[in-house]
């Protein structure tokens, strides 16, 4: 038990300072090469962000425990779009002022849905992976298409001008190459962690997935909402959670699938999946509005966390 313990924490440690270097340096690669910052903020920090739950989804399938990848995806999912986002409105409202990042909150729920349909049966199999994965890819098309045509105003290109640090080009390639070497070791490691805390405790990999695991894995998201909160980049910020939703529920999960049928219980993932649609629908109503999300409203998130977190351990016992 105490050895699974320290795989999972190591695990999840290495995953995080992979997920790291993986942004630092694919970020200065893209603006070494002239990619305006406000592009690498959308179609690279905030997917990269998600690599942890990627690359644990993907080993986790290939170790045939794809449970413990689907716990992962709906635990840091729903992490995300309360603890996550609840303190970084605490620290200070989170006011859109860019229109992408209000789009991106209809996909988001639009991703969130069609996630809950294929997994009706308790089944994701290789083609719904197929139809999660095209989602993503022509939803990332129409994002690249739509900034570059869309007007920005300079308060939100300013927003995002320092979101990457141009480095020597061998120095980014040496981080992307660590990355991918953190990454797989990090996961590889808390998946051996979790399936053996799974086993000790007697539940199933899903509810691990969902608690322990999907708290080390958002820690990415965590770090980067806080940093942007505090420096005022309420649409950073936002954007970074919203993209996440999108590439959590199609991207990971439909990786997955395409390894092994993914299978699972409905206790943890169906009131998972429902919250997150909740969510993500409350998101769009906010963002409309003028005050966006209060700090009040971050503690109501915060609460809605904790009560997520009894039911699942609830259902486990």
């Amino acid at each position: 038990m105490i050895l699974d313990i320290v795989l999972l924490a190591f695990g999840i440690a290495t995953i995080y300072l992979g997920g790291q270097l993986l942004i630092d340096g694919s970020s200065s690669i893209a603006k070494r090469f002239g990619m305006p910052a406000l592009l690498i903020g959308v179609m690279i920090i905030a997917p990269g962000t998600s690599a942890p739950e990627l690359f644990l989804g993907a080993i986790s399938a290939a170790q045939g425990v794809p449970g413990v990848s689907v716990g992962n995806v709906i635990g840091s999912t729903v992490a995300i779009v309360t603890l996550v986002l609840g303190i970084g409105a605490i620290i200070a409202p989170i006011i859109s002022r860019f229109d992408e990042v209000r789009r991106e909150s209809y996909v988001a729920v639009i991703a969130a849905v069609l996630f809950l349909l294929m997994a009706l049966d308790r089944r994701i199999v290789w083609w719904e992976g197929v139809i999660m994965l095209a989602t993503f890819f022509i939803y990332m098309r129409w994002a690249y298409r739509c900034i570059r045509r869309c007007k920005v105003t300079y308060a939100v290109r300013e927003e995002y001008e320092d979101i990457a640090i141009e480095r020597p080009l061998m120095m980014s390639l040496s981080m992307l190459g660590l990355s991918i070497v953190a990454l797989a070791l990090g996961a590889e490691l808390a998946v051996e962690g979790a399936v053996g805390l799974a086993d000790g405790f007697g539940i199933s990999e899903v509810v691990i997935g969902a608690t322990i695991v999907s708290i080390g894995t958002v820690m990415p998201e965590l770090t980067i909402t806080i940093m942007a909160a505090l420096k005022g980049k309420q649409d950073l910020a936002i954007g970074n959670v919203l993209g996440t939703v999108l590439f959590n529920t199609m991207v990971v999960t439909g990786t997955a699938s395409l390894i092994t049928d993914v299978t699972f219980t409905g206790k943890v993932v169906f009131p998972g999946m429902v919250l997150i649609i909740c969510m993500s629908l409350l998101l769009v109503f906010v963002l409309k509005k003028n005050e966006g999300i209060t700090r009040s409203m971050g503690f109501v998130l915060l609460m809605v966390y904790g009560l997520f977190i009894g039911l699942i351990l609830a259902l486990a016992l």
